[in-house]
């Protein structure tokens, strides 16, 4: 083989590896994930909205990953994932009854507070001993707050139910997460409340809940390593600003 024909032999082999790599790449077949939540005020707005959302896309992308996320009520997420109809649940915390389960590392505090009339002082659950106190419905809460005794509880079908609620003084206080409450608040345009923002009432580790199955044991792997990765910007979860920009 003549020295000119060599250099275009190799030549035509480089230029069309690109194209190899991106015909086996398309050809490969992608592992396809279930995850099921369900609503949750910012965080969990749609199956594409939501900072839970986009940090979970952020995670989870992939070229050989394909993402199902699944929207459901609080209870019917919970069935859908006992029932192994998916592989991962979030918001875990141990609030919820997840059946058997494997758990990754926290990638989330979930704080409570006690928001109340401004005229009132409300910084403890000592506070509210014989006080009528403000859940929403489908939330995950505290057991420890939910079994105290001298506490008594009224469930609304919103956050921003509850607020007014509080604001006509049917309810003494309402416990709800920092974030999700005051965008709750801002949206009601109520007045006089507020809350302790140096006292939280309680404090939930969330995590991604997997299946206890070796698919779940890889995943868990994963998850951990890439949440550790992302460990230093975790906290932008309560910013505005998205967590994976788009």
């Amino acid at each position: 083989m003549t020295p000119l024909k060599v250099l275009l032999f190799f030549s035509c082999l480089m230029f069309s590896l690109p194209f190899c790599r991106a015909f086996a790449s398309a050809s490969r077949p992608k592992t396809k994930i279930t995850v099921v939540t369900h609503p949750i005020p910012l965080m969990v707005e749609s199956e594409t909205e939501g900072r839970f959302i986009d940090f979970t896309r952020g995670l989870l992308a992939d070229e050989d990953i394909v993402v199902d996320i699944v929207v459901l009520p609080t209870n019917r997420a919970l069935d859908f994932f006992r029932q192994k109809k998916a592989l991962i649940f979030f918001p875990g915390n141990e609030a919820y009854d997840l059946g058997d389960h494997l758990q990754t590392l926290p990638f989330y505090s979930k704080k409570d507070f006690a928001f109340h009339r401004s005229e009132n002082k409300v910084s403890s659950l000592q506070d509210l001993k014989d006080k009528i106190l403000g859940l929403t419905l489908g939330y995950p809460y505290d057991n420890k707050i939910l079994r105290r005794p001298g506490l008594a509880f009224e469930v609304a079908p919103s956050d921003e139910a509850n607020f007014f609620k509080l604001a006509s003084h049917r309810i003494d206080a309402f416990l709800v997460e920092e974030v999700t409450g005051l965008k709750a608040l801002r949206s009601t345009k109520l007045k006089g409340i507020t809350y302790n923002k140096k006292t939280p009432l309680s404090t939930l580790q969330v995590y991604f809940a997997l299946q206890n199955s070796p698919s779940g044991q890889k995943w868990q792997h994963i998850l951990n390593h890439k949440i550790k990765a992302q460990k230093a910007r975790l906290d932008t979860l309560n910013d505005p600003e998205p967590l994976f920009p788009k």
